[in-house]
């Protein structure tokens, strides 16, 4: 499209494909041979893209409130994936909007305690009627385990984040630096936080002005995304990848190419 602006008048498609694929997206073929496997990761600032990382904050970071165990004070990304979405920011940028970026590359560590600890406790204290099995559905919709029982992570079945191919991120104004309205914030855990939820709302009513921005804007996220060439998990509008299983299995690719990587911290504090 010429104006990127269009985006917001084409609707995001029936995701249920989409769902479908990425419960199993884990199980996917994976290889290490790709010229692309061995991508090094980056600093989003080396691209000239905004964001925060965001688990390392110790407040101010809803709903947590405080700084994740092992979480990084960088946001770091697969170099392909930064040199993509600084493409589409030279877009966005044109109409003064911009990307802006909560979460990429995540240590396996930070995985599992939202896994395995906050996640289920913050299930228990919403929804006290809920039993064991639910709260475990549930958490699946939004967190995937990233290692085993003996803290051994699967190269052939690793969480999208520890691949530094996966990002979270939303849309902001470039004058105001306010995130645009999507009606909903970064890990909304609720059903308002699934990509097409104002496309399906809209089905069935008229969706009043907050509403219908919110939709307009989430297709502007969703599709200048998805042209940029990732993909979107459609529980999370927030979440888009490249290279990894759930862009592979999403977009019917023979394999994914980006595994888990395991990164020393301390050569990015420089």
């Amino acid at each position: 499209m010429k104006n990127i602006l269009d985006y917001r008048s084409r609707p995001i498609p029936d995701l249920t494909d989409a769902c479908s694929r990425r419960k199993v997206s884990r199980q996917y073929p994976l290889v290490f041979s790709h010229e692309r496997s061995f991508d090094p990761c980056v600093r989003i600032e080396e691209y000239d893209i905004a964001g925060c990382s965001y688990y390392h904050q110790e407040q101010g970071n809803p709903p947590y409130n405080h700084r994740a165990p092992g979480s990084l004070p960088v946001v770091l990304m697969r170099k392909t994936v930064a040199e993509m979405l600084a493409s589409v920011n030279e877009r966005l940028r044109s109409v003064g909007i911009e990307i802006y970026v909560f979460d990429a590359y995540r240590p396996v560590q930070v995985q599992d305690y939202f896994f395995l600890e906050w996640m289920p406790a913050e299930l228990r204290k919403r929804h006290p009627e809920w039993d064991e099995e639910l709260i475990e559905l549930e958490k699946r919709n939004y967190w995937g385990r990233g290692s085993d029982e003996n803290g051994k992570v699967d190269p052939l079945s690793p969480p999208f984040h520890s691949t530094g191919g996966a990002v979270d991120l939303l849309l902001r104004d470039t004058r105001t630096k306010e995130l645009i309205h999507t009606g909903s914030f970064f890990d909304d855990f609720s059903s308002a936080s699934s990509t097409d939820f104002y496309e399906r709302l809209l089905l069935t009513k008229n969706l009043n002005e907050w509403e219908s921005e919110a939709l307009l804007n989430r297709r502007l996220l969703y599709w200048a995304l998805v042209e940029g060439g990732l993909v979107n998990n459609p529980k999370e509008l927030w979440h888009f990848s490249y290279g990894d299983q759930l862009w592979a299995a999403i977009r019917g690719e023979d394999e994914a190419f980006y595994s888990f990587m395991l990164i020393d911290p301390d050569s990015f504090m420089g």
